[in-house]
């Protein structure tokens, strides 16, 4: 299909969803209000009134949850819990376009609206689409894993028109009524960047469950996780988590690009247990940036601690394997998906402005162009898996055809030739550089050292992260080989790694730095069998 003919079919599907599209977005009254958080208007009318204390308690302390009185879909509730929520890059003071959690309970017990107690509103600041959140969920859902339900609304602030924001449920006891067979179960939330180890805290539990340690709860799996013996790993994970949850769960962050999930960024999480079985099953979180980057690698670098530790077992990567086959064909459909997207965009996109319209008709095509952009990724990537079998002349095998991900902000990559006319995979680097030349090798049992010749200019590291400078890496767990900062001129490198069955070994030729260059040695590099 060629590039206009996608965007004429495109087109065709807005228009369409926008004439079939008949819902108002103004609810009815109170005693019509829906029951459950996924029926309802199109777009709902939220009306939030602060008094002044209020107004200067959140001025002060933004999380802090104050009074407020609440008109949704017709709907009032005289008082309720409001505060503001949002990372570095979406948080918004009162007076702009705030995100806000309400929280409908906890003055007055028992109160719900949509059939729940606590729903989010998110500014979209970072999906100009506001789509990404509601279609994560979409497919995450159309798997069998659980997630809050997502729409959206138009918000209004002591008389003040916010604006479109994409509507969230929380994570609640009705979430878990609705969604779980065995009702005995709690949701735990990280700390900011912690991992199982670090703090957690229970959001839905009974109050003796509160008064638990959340870290004494998560003992079991992260000491599965950390057991170095991996057929014994394997065992224990099996008796704490739910492995074909989990691995479905990986699949999908992966197939939607989900770079800020835990996965990928030991983010955006939540983690559900059921009190009788003792199984963990983890939820996703903060969807509000897919497919992007598309190009992201179908074997990516896991940054979770029980990523890594399931990924690192021959039969983790061989389930993967098959739950990702199996979670492409039946969920990232480009027809489906798209489809999807303009239908839903179409049931608010009168709620906007002319010029805001304009810029939601561009984000959407965006969203779209991205959405095919990381079918036809993966696609490539799977080819190229078809054909990854290293061919060996001796002990050692010649590392050629590498391919590159997206240039860094700043910076870029290329093949080149160095000053003294070598071959070499060049990366020079941006402020914030963290990229690499990957080639993925399917390789027999055995133990094996990736090797090649480095050279820097200029690199300085970067302010964060254990690992830095130009380095020879395998991706999965901790296996680099030293990083090279400054100036170094041509420098041996190379790391080893053991394999215990027939697989796919991702090797990267990587920069992590805030600048300077490196070059790889392209006719240097090579795979050896050490054993």
């Amino acid at each position: 299909m060629t590039f206009w003919r996608f965007w004429r079919r495109i087109a065709v599907a807005w228009v369409v969803a926008g004439c079939l599209s008949g819902r108002g977005w103004i609810g009815g009254k109170a005693d019509d209000a829906p029951i459950t958080f996924a029926d309802g208007p199109a777009v709902s009318e939220i009306r939030i009134e602060l008094d002044q204390v209020a107004v200067s308690r959140l001025r002060q302390d933004p999380r802090h949850e104050v009074p407020a009185r609440l008109r949704a879909d017709g709907a009032t509730f005289a008082k309720v819990g409001v505060h503001l929520k949002g990372s570095v890059g979406s948080f918004r003071p009162l007076e702009d376009k705030p995100s806000m959690t309400v929280d409908l309970d906890h003055f007055v017990p028992g109160q719900r609206w949509r059939g729940t107690t606590k729903f989010h509103l998110n500014n979209s600041i970072e999906d100009p689409s506001f789509l990404s959140e509601w279609l994560g969920s979409e497919v995450f859902r159309a798997a069998g894993i659980p997630v809050p339900q997502v729409a959206h609304a138009v918000v209004w602030l002591n008389g003040r028109r916010l604006g479109l924001y994409v509507l969230k449920e929380g994570f609640t006891k009705e979430f878990l009524e609705r969604t779980s067979l065995n009702h005995d179960a709690i949701i735990l939330e990280p700390v900011t960047g912690q991992d199982l180890g670090g703090r957690f805290e229970v959001r839905v539990g009974t109050p003796t469950e509160r008064a638990d340690s959340p870290a004494k709860l998560l003992e079991p799996l992260a000491a599965a996780a950390s057991e170095t013996n991996l057929v014994k790993r394997w065992q224990r994970l099996e008796a704490t988590l739910d492995i074909d949850q989990f691995l479905n769960f990986l699949t999908l962050e992966v197939l939607l690009a989900h770079r800020d999930g835990y996965g990928l960024a030991r983010n955006n999480f939540r983690i559900r247990l059921d009190r009788q079985s003792g199984q963990v099953r983890f939820l996703p979180h903060g969807m509000d940036q897919l497919f992007h980057p598309p190009k992201l690698a179908w074997q990516p670098s896991w940054a979770g601690l029980v990523a890594r530790a399931v990924m690192e077992t021959p039969e983790g990567r061989r389930r993967y394997g098959q739950a990702f086959t199996n979670l492409l064909v039946r969920t990232l459909s480009v027809t489906a998906l798209t489809n999807q997207v303009v239908q839903e965009a179409a049931r608010f996109r009168s709620t906007v402005s002319r010029p805001e319209a304009a810029e939601l008709d561009q984000a959407v095509r965006e969203l779209c162009g991205r959405i095919v952009a990381r079918r036809d990724s993966l696609e490539w990537q799977l080819r190229q898996a078809e054909s990854a079998a290293v061919v060996f002349s001796g002990r050692s095998a010649a590392l050629t055809d590498w391919a590159c991900q997206d240039s860094p902000a700043g910076g870029f990559l290329t093949k080149t030739n160095s000053a003294d006319g070598l071959t070499a995979l060049y990366v020079m680097a941006g402020p914030s550089t963290s990229t690499a030349w990957h080639k993925l090798v399917r390789v027999p049992p055995g133990r094996y050292r990736f090797e090649g010749r480095v050279g820097t200019s200029k690199v300085e590291p970067l302010p964060f992260g254990r690992n830095q400078g130009a380095a020879l890496r395998v991706a999965g767990g901790l296996r680099w080989s030293q990083g090279l900062l400054g100036d170094t001129a041509w420098a041996p490198q190379g790391v080893e790694f053991e394999v215990e069955a027939d697989e796919f070994v991702e090797l990267l030729c990587e920069l992590r730095a805030s600048a300077g260059e490196a070059w790889f040695d392209l006719g240097s590099l090579r795979l050896l069998r050490v054993d």
